[in-house]
């Protein structure tokens, strides 16, 4: 346990909720969680980006006058 905050290295606010009588709740990790956290965020990112190098470029997708997307009929699906 840190005698003070100024052993703290960082802070990553992640969410704030309202609490009990006007009070708000503040979601946070500090420190190595920190660091976990991003690390765990750019691992996911770096698969996301592989599977997305591999499923837009076979996609052959139109779009309608409305803006939604059509997919096509033989549009494989990918489950992750």
């Amino acid at each position: 346990m840190h005698d003070s905050l100024c052993a703290v290295q960082m802070i990553k606010l992640l969410t704030v909720e309202k609490g009990k009588k006007s009070r708000i709740n503040l979601i946070f990790v500090a420190g190595d969680r920190v660091l976990k956290c991003l690390n765990a965020c750019y691992e996911r990112e770096k698969k996301f980006t592989q599977i997305l190098k591999y499923v837009v470029p076979t996609l052959s997708l139109s779009l309608h006058p409305n803006g939604e997307v059509i997919w096509p009929q033989s549009t494989p699906v990918i489950l992750i």
